[in-house]
């Protein structure tokens, strides 16, 4: 449908599918597989493609790893919130003006 070879799914972005409870219908398993299929480079789907709502499951501090140095940590923690925020507002745009960041 959107014109271009189908990818590949790599064992982790398929166990992400897998795993995930899926309260909506088959539509939003088509969303969010057309999702990471835009966002994939070099025709293989990673586990960070799969872009899931989180549905009012919070990752609180606890859970993010505390290994490495501390732009590992932070650069783990963001990616969370982005995740989190993400189903909310689903533009870079848009989550940029929620997080206060310009777009330049």
């Amino acid at each position: 449908q959107i014109g271009c070879p189908l990818p590949r799914m790599t064992p982790a972005a398929l166990k992400r599918l897998s795993q995930y409870h899926w309260p909506g219908n088959v539509r939003q398993l088509e969303n969010v597989l057309f999702q990471a299929v835009s966002l994939c480079d070099g025709g293989k789907v990673q586990a960070e493609h799969i872009r899931l709502p989180d549905y009012g499951v919070r990752q609180g501090l606890s859970e993010v790893s505390l290994e490495g140095g501390l732009d590992a940590i932070v650069g783990r923690f963001e990616r969370s919130v982005l995740e989190q925020l993400y189903a909310q507002y689903p533009s870079s745009r848009q989550l940029g003006k929620r997080l206060g960041v310009s777009m330049s």
